[in-house]
């Protein structure tokens, strides 16, 4: 019915233009994305129909929209070929930038308007595209299969502990996308049906390159017979025979498929084995690149293995992984208030610093000197003084002259801000960097990316009118025309794939005194500033060498900071900029004001680190770009992330406060949420968190549980509660807490009897604090200092230490 839905609204856009010849070619048709679905702000493609009942002719399409994000106009455009009497449809991407549905209800949007042109002045048709967005911050599904029955129960559900809203389009397997921009939007991929259908080389590639970025690929048993050899090389094993069955006992337990379900056995390669045994392996993973690849003995999108009541939990779970930041730091980026202030500051005129003023110092007194000296040997020495006096002063009138023209003809900059990740150990990176263009007189550029895996949206703008943003798409993206006004700056916000990077190897323990890493600096530039985060765990790094390798051991206190320097130079000033677009403090005031829209952003796609990450800092600029018009100097600040591994080395694992993920469980607590354990608030109130087993941790039964916290509010006093993660938190709070466990609210506070609390089936503990008035708080009125009316919990943890069954 959805669909259909759609297809009327398609159908109802009306083309609008004026009164044409009737062999003037015309648009038939155009929709924007999957199924008249897409993902706002990320790249989808536009087909468009096109009809010529006149003779042989070229054109130009241009789709036009101005961003609600952006503020800004943004041309797509594509020269065609129109043959004599034919009906062609085209196809190019888009960036949908449109204002974001209320939550909950689907709405139809007007995309893009789409002119046909003679390439000129002369617009020979215009067509309004309309479709359905996708929410940014929802997980979006693509299947493509050749049958789409067995996916209707996915709908309706959230995924993840971060409860994302599920969304999902679907497409014939030889419709898949072309161009790795076009899969962008996607958080995982369902591919299957290919007995008919061969994947082409540009398919097989972009979904490589989607892969290779961050994507979720999951290969279901009927696309064996299609996947080509260059998709193969991704895969963590291979399909072989197949055959029907009644039961999955590894899956679905004792439950009886009446129809019957279609398996294929896997031959296990180089990935690793997730359900079943390594002899008969169910489901197959593989880590490649930033994303990873899944593939199910079992097809689990047909409608028959759909009836098994718990096959929506099946997908629920399969496709729950959280969101980490860095897969979003562009769209972060792009948002941040900071990004602009820290291009603005690399567009200054660059001066000597305090290094080159004492080099030219010492140069000119050793020039001085030498003269004195030679004239010494003279037979007039006394000369020397009034040469030595001239030479300086012909040497400072120079300095000051070319510094003054130095200053007075200021050049144009690419500005960058960036972000790298990496996997530890690996060759390539990805890179995804906001670009601002500074120029000190009014021009206009023109941008070309390297390849077609590059992707470039336009940034912010307050600018009234819009500024217009040309870009074009044929072999690879570009950007034509770019104006830039006279000492002002032009943002693009860009995303790539980056090669000659040797990334750092880092490998990280917990057992029974803690964390512990070893980091190897496999680069031949310093890692500058380098610090571990894992989760909410932070452990500032020295500066490494390259080639040096450091090792710390029993790490279990949180030092909260990422840096061990004392002194703050400019340089440190544009990294602290840019520190707080990606790690912000949080604001203690007792409302905090801030639109649905951000905050969700903010909470969904901000993201964690499941793995433990080593951030160090960078000057060096990283976007590729095949070239700039006209050339222009580079100046840059970035942030390079390289994700480890991490080894859980038991019997005995003690897990450092900040380590296990946190996740808020009770809505009223929203309000006072600042950011991950930290809290305020100017009401009494309750705040429940849970707090869960990394991801990859072994189960635990634990021996001690001790919950980390600083309180601060005179007017107020805490209460702190544990409870087993299974704990029904349904119905009146103030009811529930009775029935929890009340431990000391005096920090740190050891939970006496711990196992009861978490042990083997359980993965999670619940810790809840009550905020109630004193005794004299009760008593204060409301013309009594208002920050008495306030309270805070800052850092609020649990550290574990338990034993593996």
């Amino acid at each position: 019915m959805f669909r259909l839905f759609v297809f009327a609204i398609a159908l109802a856009a009306v083309g609008v233009g004026q009164a044409q010849p009737e062999d003037t070619p015309r648009i038939r048709g155009a929709q924007a994305g999957f199924g008249g679905q897409f993902r706002n702000r990320h790249w989808t493609p536009l087909k468009v129909d096109v009809e010529n009942p006149g003779a042989a002719r070229s054109g130009l399409l241009v789709a036009e929209t101005e961003g609600a994000l952006s503020k800004q106009r943004v041309q797509f455009t594509r020269p065609v070929f129109l043959p004599a009497q034919s009906v062609r449809q085209f196809e190019f991407p888009i960036l949908p930038d449109l204002r974001p549905s209320p939550p909950g209800k689907a709405r139809f949007d007007r995309v893009v308007s789409v002119r046909l042109t003679d390439g000129g002045a002369q617009a020979w048709n215009q067509y309004e595209a309309i479709g359905s967005q996708v929410a940014e911050d929802a997980f979006f599904l693509l299947i493509a299969d050749t049958s789409f029955t067995g996916y209707r129960g996915l709908r309706e559900m959230t995924i993840g502990a971060e409860k994302r809203v599920f969304a999902r389009a679907q497409v014939a397997p030889k419709n898949l996308p072309r161009r790795p921009l076009e899969l962008r939007g996607f958080d995982a991929v369902v591919l299957a049906g290919l007995a008919e259908t061969e994947l082409s080389p540009l398919q097989a590639r972009t979904l490589r390159d989607y892969v290779e970025v961050g994507g979720h690929l999951i290969l279901l048993p009927t696309a064996a017979p299609g996947i080509s050899p260059a998709l193969a090389e991704l895969l963590p094993g291979t399909f072989v025979s197949t055959q029907r069955v009644e039961t999955l006992p590894m899956v679905a337990g004792e439950f009886v498929f009446t129809n019957g379900v279609n398996i294929a056995r896997l031959v296990p390669e180089q990935g690793e084995v997730s359900v079943g045994t390594r002899e008969r392996p169910w489901a197959l993973t593989r880590s490649a690149g930033a994303g990873r690849v899944t593939m199910l003995a079992f097809d689990a999108g047909s409608e028959e293995f759909n009836v098994w009541p718990g096959a929506k939990d099946y997908w629920r779970e399969l496709l729950g992984d959280a969101p980490q930041f860095f897969h979003h730091a562009d769209r972060l980026l792009a948002r941040a208030p900071q990004t602009e202030r820290v291009l603005a500051s690399l567009s200054g005129i660059k001066v000597l610093s305090r290094r080159g003023a004492l080099l030219y110092l010492a140069g000119a007194c050793g020039a001085l000197l030498l003269v004195l000296g030679a004239f010494r040997f003279s037979a007039r020495p006394e000369r020397g003084w009034a040469v030595a006096g001239g030479l300086a002063l012909v040497t400072g009138i120079g300095a000051v002259t070319m510094a003054a023209r130095w200053k007075s003809l200021p050049e144009p900059f690419l500005n960058e801000v960036y972000v790298t990740t990496a996997q530890s150990g690996e060759d390539t990176a990805r890179v995804q960097a906001a670009l601002g263009l500074f120029s000190p007189k009014e021009g206009t550029f023109h941008l070309q990316t390297v390849t077609d895996s590059v992707s470039l949206i336009p940034g912010r703008s307050a600018l009234t009118p819009p500024e217009l943003v040309r870009l074009d798409y044929e072999a690879r993206l570009s950007v034509s025309n770019l104006a830039v006004r006279a000492d002002d700056l032009r943002t693009l916000i860009g995303r790539a794939p980056q090669a000659a990077l040797r990334a750092p190897l880092l490998r990280t323990r917990i057992g029974a005194d803690g964390l512990s890493l070893v980091l190897s600096n496999r680069s031949d530039t310093v890692l500058a500033g380098p610090f571990l985060k894992f989760d909410r765990f932070m452990v500032p790094l020295p500066d490494v060498a390259p080639g040096a390798q450091i090792e710390r051991a029993g790490l279990r206190v949180n030092a909260r900071s990422d840096s061990v320097e004392l002194l703050r130079s400019a340089r440190q000033q544009e990294r602290e900029r840019l520190r707080e677009a990606f790690f912000p403090a949080p604001v203690y005031s007792a409302d905090l004001l801030m639109s649905y829209d951000e905050r969700r952003f903010q909470k969904l796609l901000r993201g964690r680190e499941p793995l433990p990450v080593l951030f160090s800092w960078s000057d060096a600029p990283a976007f590729p770009l095949a070239g700039i018009e006209p050339p222009v100097a580079r100046r840059a600040v970035g942030l390079l992330a390289v994700e480890g591994s991490v080894e859980y080395a038991g019997p005995t694992l003690l897990l450092p406060p900040g380590v296990m993920p946190l996740q808020l469980r009770n809505l009223g607590a929203h309000s006072f949420e600042r950011s991950e354990g930290r809290f305020a608030g100017g009401r009494p109130g309750q705040v429940v968190v849970e707090f869960s087993l990394p991801p990859g941790c072994p189960a635990l039964t634990a021996q001690e549980l001790t919950v980390h916290f600083e309180f601060r509010g005179a007017a107020f006093q805490p209460e702190i509660y544990v409870a087993a993660g299974d704990f029904d938190l349904q119905g009146d709070l103030v009811q529930l807490l009775p029935r929890m466990e009340r431990i000391s609210a005096t920090p740190p506070a050891r939970v006496p009897d711990a196992g009861r609390f978490l042990r083997t089936g359980r993965r999670s503990v619940i810790v809840a604090v009550n905020v109630t008035h004193t005794a004299e708080g009760k008593r204060l009125g409301t013309t009594v200092n208002q920050n008495l009316h306030t309270w805070q919990i800052r850092d609020l943890d649990l550290e574990l230490k338990g034993t593996t069954p």
